[in-house]
């Protein structure tokens, strides 16, 4: 099973810098967790690391080496698209939710309704 290792005095992130053991290095050292650029979102890239996988609620970003300078032509407009179709996708979703949603005078109503219906402790009148 692959480790990976915790940051260090002797061995820092190679992201941030951090020593303190909270970012991660894969064995191979091709994979880095960090924790000070868990916000960072897809693509971002980092003192020469490009972050691989967002945060999803568990303190750190996934980062690789960035090696974009080495993508031909052709690839990099292929990722163009394929970027460009997952945030139109993304964009039809969310228009979806917001089409479903309640509007302000509906939530509203049914918060008045809600309300009605909780009785009031007599120590809180």
């Amino acid at each position: 099973m692959s480790k990976f290792i915790p940051s260090k005095k002797h061995q820092p992130c190679e992201i941030c810098g951090d020593t303190s053991g909270k970012c991660r290095t894969h064995q191979d050292g091709e994979i880095l967790l960090c924790m000070s650029f868990s916000g960072s979102k897809f693509g971002e890239i980092q003192n020469g690391y490009k972050c691989i996988k967002e945060d999803k609620g568990k303190g750190w970003s996934t980062w690789k080496i960035d090696n974009t300078q080495e993508w031909t032509q052709q690839q990099r407009s292929e990722w163009k698209q394929r970027l460009e179709a997952r945030r139109r996708q993304q964009a039809k979703q969310d228009e979806a939710r917001a089409s479903r949603a309640l509007s302000e005078r509906q939530k509203h109503e049914q918060y008045q309704k809600m309300l009605a219906e909780l009785d009031l402790h007599p120590d809180d009148r």
